[in-house]
């Protein structure tokens, strides 16, 4: 790692076990436009919850699909989107403002609130809970193969919720453009991003990786880095969880437990499915 990722998500909460939204819990997501974290308030308000937001550049192609539930996305920040009753219960905040705004006025006014500040995939994580989570991790890859999962998996009846890292069509949104699918399905494909660990609030029952290469250096110091970041998240899935990953490549690295179960991560383009 570098020292810039003690910088990323610092003073957020730490990944935890994933609980179910309340109905009407009160969520106010910080960064709304953007395509994550415009994802994980589409995701939440569709679990009842009374999501408020907020993007200084203002609307963006996200924000048709929010403005469609009714959620209000307000331009700019400040510090009375907290302090203002009915207060939130929690903000969802992307991890990478804390590095470039770590006083922020948001953060700020829930701090002193003692209102607690997660990253936005933990809503992300909590909208999941009840449903089978489908993780797709990977330096490359994720959003196409995410993509792929949640066109085949509505087109063969199966009606899935899913977060992924680019536009989903009208089609199959069944609204506007979004980075978020709500559907009646048990399956729940996310899109599992290494970035500063990003993923770690995901504990999916099938664990797909891509692939493992060297990317994000002012996160990772080297592919080391990188490779025991995807390690550390596939070690972390529950115990009976299938992982789908890269085995096929010479440079594999492996992690061997003492229970003689294998984590594999690789580029090579095979695939093979290791239960865990």
């Amino acid at each position: 790692m570098t020292s810039a990722a003690d910088r990323v998500g610092a003073g957020l909460a730490a990944a935890r076990d994933a609980r179910p939204i309340r109905p009407g819990e009160r969520i106010h997501v910080v960064g709304a436009a953007g395509a994550g974290a415009s994802g994980g308030a589409i995701l939440a308000t569709r679990s009842g919850a009374a999501v408020t937001g907020c993007d200084a550049g203002g609307p963006s192609p996200y924000t048709p699909a929010l403005e469609a539930l009714g959620v209000t996305v307000a331009t700019g920040h400040a510090a009375e989107h907290v302090t203002t009753p009915p207060r939130p219960d929690r903000l969802a905040v992307t991890k990478a403002l804390t590095a470039i705004d770590p006083d922020h006025p948001e953060l700020v006014a829930a701090r002193d609130l003692g209102i607690p500040l997660e990253p936005w995939q933990q809503l992300v994580a909590d909208a999941a809970v009840g449903r089978r989570l489908v993780g797709v991790a990977g330096t490359h890859g994720k959003s196409t193969t995410a993509g792929w999962l949640v066109h085949t998996l509505t087109a063969a009846g199966q009606d899935p919720s899913a977060f992924v890292g680019a536009l989903l069509p009208p089609e199959l949104t069944g609204g506007p453009p979004a980075t978020a699918r709500w559907g009646e399905g048990s399956a729940f494909v996310v899109e599992a991003d290494e970035y500063a660990g990003n993923f770690d609030a995901y504990r999916p029952e099938i664990a797909i990786l891509t692939s493992a290469e060297w990317d994000h250096p002012d996160v990772f110091a080297d592919r080391a880095a990188v490779t025991e970041a995807f390690v550390g998240w596939l070690s972390a899935v529950p115990i009976g969880a299938t992982i789908v990953a890269n085995v096929g490549d010479p440079a594999e690295q492996r992690d061997r437990r003492s229970d003689g179960r294998r984590i594999a991560v690789a580029d090579a383009p095979q695939i093979a499915a290791t239960p865990r």
